[in-house]
């Protein structure tokens, strides 16, 4: 019984596993992106849901140049990138996520504190009011005109008082929240707020910037006409490299292109 080959090319078995890791990365971690993005309420918020989407499609796109490439730096370093710019989005979606989850809290929690404070306040108040108010009319009818005024003037006084120091009672507790949720994620706010952009934006151009270097230096070893033939020992090649090709065609038991051509002897049989 003779064995089933497989039918499916080992690249196209990577890049279907590749590209599966990147999408589910990419439902992941640009949900947290965009909607922070939509709580700065910056005025180019399109731009830089956009340039998230730059950060995510760059990684498939490494991921494919892996597959396909033939020059094994080349192949290499798009994996790297892609590992590279796959971690660096990972953390600050964590990072956003934490970061506004935690702000959620804290902006719940002093909005109960702010009723809870104006509940007290306002029954304080009235109780205080209500009690000088009652202690002002007997004085009236004792005939103290002056104090019933004094007494009505220290119940709102107090009542003012109460109401100061609930509300500083509560400008505290914001701070306080707001700094727990500063403090909440292992990436400051203000990283979070402003810088953070600008870095992850700023290290997609480096990887792309690299790739596109390393993609120069191998254009040699690449099979631009996918003959199997690599650049460098291609003699219809613009990367045709004498001395390497004696090398190669003769690991392979022919001659060179260009020695063939001299010897008016045939072009070599492509491997």
């Amino acid at each position: 019984m003779t064995e089933t080959k497989n039918r499916v090319p080992i690249r196209w078995q990577l890049l279907v596993f590749g590209w599966l890791l990147a999408g589910l990365l990419a439902f992941n971690t640009l949900g947290a992106l965009w909607e922070y993005v939509d709580q700065t309420q910056a005025s180019n918020g399109r731009m830089l849901k956009t340039g998230f989407a730059a950060c995510e499609a760059s990684i498939f796109i490494w991921i494919f140049w892996h597959v396909f490439r033939r020059w094994i730096w080349t192949r290499v370093w798009c994996l790297i990138a892609a590992t590279i710019m796959g971690i660096f989005l990972v953390v600050h979606s964590s990072a956003v996520t934490k970061y506004t989850a935690q702000k959620k809290e804290s902006t719940q929690a002093v909005t109960a504190l702010a009723s809870g404070l104006a509940t007290i306040t306002e029954s304080a108040s009235k109780g205080a009011i209500a009690s000088a108010g009652q202690i002002a009319e007997k004085q009236r009818r004792g005939g103290a005109p002056n104090s019933a005024r004094a007494t009505v003037r220290e119940a709102s006084r107090a009542a003012a008082q109460v109401a100061t120091q609930n509300g500083k009672t509560l400008a505290d507790a914001a701070m306080k929240t707001e700094q727990q949720a500063k403090n909440s994620t292992f990436l400051s706010a203000d990283y979070l707020n402003g810088k953070m952009f600008a870095v992850v934006f700023t290290v997609l151009l480096i990887l792309s910037f690299i790739t596109f270097c390393v993609f120069e230096a191998g254009k040699a070893e690449e099979d631009d006409d996918h003959d199997g033939i690599p650049n460098f020992a291609d003699f219809d090649s613009q990367f045709y490299n004498a001395k390497r090709a004696e090398k190669w065609w003769a690991a392979r038991g022919q001659q060179a292109p260009h020695l063939k051509k001299d010897s008016g002897d045939t072009e070599p049989v492509k491997p």
